[in-house]
């Protein structure tokens, strides 16, 4: 990928994977993170947060009709396939008990719906990962074979070395995909391929943005050391949200778009915790308040703090960890942690 990439996550929550492919970008560029199901939604949502991913955003979307608003869109994409979970079966008695030969059959053609979609999507030049979690070959290489019979501008590129062959007999599919068994790198199976899309690959040329003098204030207040020439700020319901590239796509209705940055609370703005962890490398000392341990933890659990020194509403931190911001009141530092983050249902890792 580019300096500025452009980048497709399929099948994306709960997030692990999108979270990596922000930090690995740098937060650069944009991803646009799917998932169908809407419980699942909300996990990747809250790990997007947690984890600061603001050039993240999302759809909820049928995997199989991605092209009808992405074709030839992609730099790069990720298709970690759902799958019938081979590597879980030695100690999932749900996988145990589902598994068989006819569910390899239906999560098979499922896949190929979606490599093929996700195919589709992938521009001239560009890349796709599919992968799966599971060891049939049903699963795998013959579905990485019935793409490349059908379609004549996709090739395979050398994937993991390090690890096993593919299995499938085929020299030229064998040699370049990587298979993790269970039995040879004592961790659960795992299945990649790397293929790509014959063509010369023209990057998409972002536009920098400009920042109004409030929000350019609000940098230099809280963190001066940000380089924010790539990023845009939009406002909604008296909040600041950070993003990347708000020119890209604007006929998708995005699930979300970026990073809650500051809650405008008329006079000034008040940085979000998740900006602070995310951001709060790039402030100055003058502008932290560094607690304790246990402070720290009570604040993460939700819990104002007792201060009775000189707090001016700086950023909170232990050591040089960032653990959020607070508004002092009397001889208390108001915890100012979204709740979302305390009352969260349904959420997994």
């Amino acid at each position: 990928m580019g300096q500025n990439p452009v980048m497709l996550d399929v099948s994306s929550a709960p997030g692990g994977k999108t979270c990596a492919l922000s930090d690995m970008a740098g937060r650069k560029g944009v991803i646009v993170a799917n998932e169908i199901s809407s419980s699942r939604l909300k996990s990747l949502h809250f790990n997007l947060e947690k984890y600061g991913a603001y050039n993240v955003k999302t759809v909820s979307l049928d995997g199989r009709l991605l092209p009808k608003y992405f074709e030839n869109s992609f730099d790069g994409i990720l298709l970690d396939a759902p799958c019938s979970n081979e590597n879980k079966i030695f100690r999932n008695k749900t996988v145990q008990a589902q598994w068989g030969k006819e569910l390899v059959c239906r999560m098979a053609q499922l896949q190929y719906q979606l490599i093929k979609s996700a195919f589709s999507c992938l521009k001239p030049g560009g890349v796709m990962v599919y992968s799966t979690c599971t060891l049939s070959l049903e699963e795998n290489e013959m579905v990485v074979k019935q793409l490349l019979d059908e379609y004549s501008d996709a090739f395979l590129l050398p994937c993991g070395k390090e690890y096993g062959r593919g299995l499938l007999g085929q020299s030229d599919i064998d040699e370049n995909v990587a298979r993790i068994m269970p039995d040879k790198d004592n961790i659960d199976g795992f299945f990649a391929a790397a293929i790509g899309k014959k063509g010369q690959l023209v990057e998409y040329e972002f536009k920098n943005t400009k920042l109004n003098t409030k929000q350019s204030d609000f940098f230099k207040k809280y963190y001066p050391g940000y380089n924010h020439s790539h990023i845009n700020i939009y406002e909604v319901d008296r909040k600041g949200y950070i993003e990347t590239a708000p020119e890209i796509f604007k006929n998708i209705r995005f699930k979300r778009r970026g990073l809650n940055l500051y809650k405008d609370s008329g006079k000034t703005y008040e940085p979000a915790s998740q900006s602070v962890w995310e951001l709060g490398a790039y402030a100055q000392e003058n502008i932290k308040y560094n607690i304790s341990y246990d402070f720290s933890l009570n604040y993460l659990k939700g819990f104002d703090i007792s201060c009775n020194d000189n707090y001016n509403n700086e950023l909170l931190y232990y050591k040089n960890i960032p653990v959020g911001y607070g508004k002092k009141v009397d001889s208390i530092i108001k915890n100012k942690l979204d709740r979302y983050f305390l009352y969260g249902k349904n959420i997994e890792w």
